[in-house]
């Protein structure tokens, strides 16, 4: 119980650790696009980027013509998209370290069975889910996005290049995810009744 209580302890810190950085990242990201928003504003031909011409599609980079650059406007939409996709994955993360918090606590105190661990384990649950599916989108989003911004459809005006497409897979493990951790939550639900009935007993 004493090396449950003390990794219980360790992984919470570390939780509150990764959720305070999460939080942090999220506020400078969407600080320094509204500043470079705000920039581009008011004077249209701020450099807000090197490489723009450069695409990055898996290992693969794709140097486009100079001409082909996206401008200031199109790279903010592009960066926003993903910005606020981030956002709402940091987000679910964030609540959902805080429910690790609160499940990892009375494990900390020796109490691994408290009446309350199955509840947060159910939310934590409800979050994964809830990050799984934003996953899922945010690919379809931000492929779509990257093409339109970066005028990749462009590429078709080559003699080689016949069609381009978007192969989108969705991946449906979260859901697997989510059906374990409701599981332990029922496994945390009885181990708390019957942690109450021994304690009634004595």
């Amino acid at each position: 119980m004493n090396k449950f209580s003390r990794s219980a302890y360790a992984l919470g810190t570390a939780a509150r650790i990764t959720k305070n950085v999460i939080g942090v990242t999220g506020i400078v990201m969407i600080c320094v696009l509204t500043v470079l928003s705000i920039a581009n504003h008011i004077d249209p031909n701020t450099v807000i980027g090197t490489e723009l011409n450069i695409v990055d599609i898996g290992p693969l980079s794709i140097e486009l013509m100079e001409e082909y650059t996206p401008d200031n406007d199109a790279l903010l939409r592009y960066a926003w998209v993903y910005g606020v996709l981030y956002a709402l994955i940091a987000a679910a993360v964030y609540v959902g370290l805080g429910y690790v918090q609160k499940i990892l606590a009375p494990i900390a105190e020796g109490n691994p069975f408290h009446p309350e661990t199955a509840v947060y384990l159910k939310k934590f649950a409800y979050v994964s889910l809830i990050l799984g599916l934003i996953n899922n989108v945010s690919e379809i989003i931000g492929t779509t996005v990257a093409l339109r911004s970066f005028n990749l459809d462009k590429l078709l005006e080559s003699d080689i290049i016949q069609s381009i497409s978007v192969n989108y897979e969705i991946d449906l493990g979260f859901v697997i995810v989510f059906l374990v951790i409701m599981l332990m939550s029922y496994i945390f639900s009885y181990g708390a009744e019957l942690q109450k009935l021994s304690d009634e007993t004595l």
